[in-house]
């Protein structure tokens, strides 16, 4: 009995003091360095501290490091109206999405010097890639309205016709790729249909010589 008021004791700590701080992280997963930031905002929005009270900041690393600060509010602390409803208005998406969204992402690792093709139109309120030149060096631009209003038909059409000559090409490159492998294997072959020739004319030889 002992044993288990304790538990319950402590459950009742970690609901009041913890719990609140989670809720964010419940809806959105794993935020690594941001995490911290995250549970304090969580904080905020579901249990607002009153004035003079204190908030434990605790942060830690991979096991190597770690830190423990302490938060006062002074004034009223609040995070940014439209938070819930931003978390609320994601789209859900399959496996297979998630698949092609970093295939994207993987096909642009260390390149420099390309433009992005439109895929999709993004939410109002965001920022678009718009260029990683020679250097590295990304530009975005806020986009303020749809891109279907920002864009003129012919340009989005120009586009999708891009996106689809570039899986063309994707493809005759990987048709090419394997024709060149299958010659230089069929060459190997004959090669070594040649040295087995060779041998077996040569081999009667020198038996005779001995």
């Amino acid at each position: 009995p002992e044993e288990e008021a304790e538990a319950a004791e402590v459950e009742a700590l970690f609901s009041k003091l913890v719990a609140p701080s989670l809720v964010l992280a419940a809806r959105i997963g794993p935020c690594h360095t941001a995490a911290t930031y995250v549970n304090l905002a969580s904080l905020l929005l579901h249990d607002p501290p009153k004035l003079g009270a204190s908030i434990g900041i605790f942060s830690y690393g991979s096991g190597a490091a770690s830190s423990i600060f302490k938060l006062r509010v002074r004034g009223e602390a609040r995070v940014g109206e439209g938070l819930l409803e931003t978390l609320d208005a994601r789209e859900v998406h399959n496996g297979g999405d998630f698949s092609a969204l970093t295939k994207r992402f993987s096909d642009t690792y260390g390149r420099f010097g390309w433009e992005p093709r439109v895929r999709g139109a993004p939410a109002v309120g965001a920022y678009r890639l718009e260029e990683c030149d020679a250097l590295g060096r990304r530009s975005y631009k806020y986009l303020e309205v749809a891109l279907a209003e920002r864009y003129s038909e012919a340009e989005l059409r120009s586009h999708r016709e891009g996106l689809a000559q570039a899986a063309k090409d994707k493809i005759a490159r990987a048709a090419e790729a394997a024709r060149v492998q299958a010659a230089a294997q069929q060459q190997q072959q004959a090669g070594a249909t040649d040295t087995n020739a060779l041998v077996a004319g040569v081999l009667p030889l020198l038996t005779a010589n001995q």
